[in-house]
Parts: C-alpha cells; structure tokens; sequence
C-alpha cells in the first residue's frame, strides 16, 4: 500500500552568510535589510560592501509594515511539483520606497482585487521546512 505524500516546497538548503539575519528576521515575524553605517543606505540583496560609499559597516533595521506592488507575474507552468497544485500563481516584488524591493509568492486571497503595480502589499511570514520565507497579501486600502 503506498501513501501518497505531498512535495516539500523548495527551498534554499543553506542558508548563504549575508542572508542569516534577514531569514531570522522572518522567523521573528519582522522584515529586515541592511543599512550602512557610513552612509545609511539600505542594501539590498545583502553585500558585503556598500554599493555607494563602500563602507563595509551595516545595521540590519527593520523595513516598513506595507510595501507597493513594483511588478508581477502569473505563472502557468510549474517548474518544481510543489508548485504544481498551484497553477496559475504569482510572484510579486514588493517596493519599500527606499531602493529595497523583494519578491515573494502573493496569496491567492480569491475575493481581492486583480493584481496591479501600485498596490499595497502586507507581508506574510509562511514556515517552510526548517525556514520561514516571505509571501505577500494585498493589503486592501479602505482610502
């Protein structure tokens, strides 16, 4: 008699130096990124040397609640089986308005708007394996 088991969802098998603090931070249920010391500009993806003044000082702080919708797409075609009971979903990366923008799956919430640049994103802090990865939810706006 064999059992049917669902596929694990992918994910990194380990975890690269400059990324431990943010994955901690989503464990904790908190969005971090790293800001340089010497000239307080967010660093994202996470580098051993800033991009602008090459300091190599950061603090990793924490981001905004909310971001804004830079881009998205809605994939068809699954390319690990995990994702395969999830077709059609879609990617979106999220826009801090402060030169950080990060993508995540956005959850099908069945009753929300059609995607669209511009819209408010909420993070969603899903546990995966031995992880916690970043999802999005659109956040609704009641403006």
């Amino acid at each position: 008699m064999s059992t049917h088991e669902s596929p694990q969802r992918p994910i990194p098998s380990e975890i690269e130096p400059h990324y431990a603090q943010y994955f901690e931070g989503l464990a904790e249920g908190r969005l971090t990124a790293p800001q340089c010391r010497g000239c307080e500009r967010w660093q994202w993806p996470p580098r051993p040397m800033c991009g602008d003044c090459h300091g190599v000082d950061f603090d990793w702080s924490e981001l905004p609640g909310q971001a804004e919708m830079f881009s998205f797409t809605t994939i068809e075609r699954a390319f690990h089986p995990w994702f395969a009971e999830r077709i059609p979903y879609t990617v979106a990366i999220g826009d801090f308005g402060n030169g950080v923008r990060i993508m995540g799956l956005l959850q099908d919430s069945g009753d929300g708007p059609e995607p669209a640049c511009g819209q408010a994103l909420a993070p969603v802090f899903t546990p995966a394996g031995d992880i916690t990865v970043l999802e999005w939810r659109q956040a609704h706006d009641t403006q």
